[in-house]
């Protein structure tokens, strides 16, 4: 694949990037920075927008509205505003299932069944009192428990299955989904990491159906069917990239992020200080 970075300046922790209505939408965690870019990312050299947070804001959602995205920040959930020509980002008070000095919301998505499904991390890594939640009308129902980073979140193309994934514990597993009731089935683990300190990230749905996961300090994006085959990884330029999003009419764009390289963990050459790349995706990893 030929990748292109895009310098953004300082980015430490690139996350959760989305596209929708026509609009790239990503954040930075640790630095509280919502990023937005209007264009086709690979003409934006680049028109971003950035707006500042107030919270750590993991997770960045789409809604029917264009202009207005969702935020799950580790003390509230918020909403920003773009319809005027600044940002307006209100905060709407949602009692959390978690205690905010020692946990945050991390991975979620909008599910099948109209709610925001959401996992949490742990801090400090340990013990494992993070879960997996269900929110609907600001309520939050625990789906999913004991894990530590949880992470790797989507949902199969038919709304039949929900992937997970645990940063900390190194495996993905899968859940039979029922989506009219919300009702998650017995999990399947699909992949236990061993190998040096690689393990799974961020993840989304291709537009080949299949499941794209981004394996931390591997440098690469593992793909699975929906039935928990391995596929053909696909390597990139981030040595320690965080998730996948597919974007651009039709799909034909894959946008990645990444934590900031360092002496340990550097990226390729020609890519030392980035983290965010963008790629064409070739015919081979698109559907027929």
């Amino acid at each position: 694949m030929e990748w292109s970075p895009i310098e953004l300046g300082g980015a430490s922790l690139t996350e959760s990037p989305r596209y929708a209505h026509q609009q790239w939408v990503w954040v930075d965690i640790p630095s509280k920075i919502l990023y937005r870019c209007k264009t086709p990312i690979h003409a934006a050299r680049h028109p971003i927008e950035q707006t500042v947070l107030p919270d750590e804001v993991a997770c960045v959602l789409p809604t029917a509205q264009a202009d207005v995205w969702l935020l799950m920040g580790r003390h509230d959930v918020y909403t920003v505003d773009w319809t005027s020509s600044n940002a307006t980002i209100q905060a709407h008070r949602m009692s959390l299932p978690y205690d905010p000095n020692t946990h945050r919301f991390n991975d979620g998505q909008w599910g099948p069944d109209g709610a925001v499904w959401i996992s949490t991390l742990v801090d400090a890594r340990q013990p494992n009192t993070a879960g997996l939640y269900r929110i609907q009308d600001q309520h939050a129902e625990l789906k999913a428990a004991d894990l530590v980073v949880g992470n790797g979140l989507a949902f199969s193309p038919d709304g039949t299955q929900l992937w997970l994934a645990d940063t900390r514990q190194r495996c993905i597993w899968r859940y039979p989904f029922n989506k009219a009731t919300g009702v998650l089935g017995q999990r399947t683990l699909v992949a236990q990491y061993t190998t040096a300190n690689e393990r799974p990230d961020g993840a989304t749905i291709g537009p080949d159906g299949h499941y794209w996961v981004a394996i931390l300090e591997g440098s690469r994006l593992d793909r699975y069917t929906m039935d928990g085959k391995p596929l053909p990884a696909v390597p990139v330029p981030l040595k320690r990239p965080t998730m996948p999003c597919f974007g651009g009419h039709g799909l034909p764009t894959l946008l990645v992020t990444g934590l900031a390289p360092t002496g340990e963990y550097p990226n390729a050459q020609g890519f030392e200080q980035a983290t965010l790349v963008f790629a064409p995706l070739p015919p081979n990893l698109t559907p027929a």
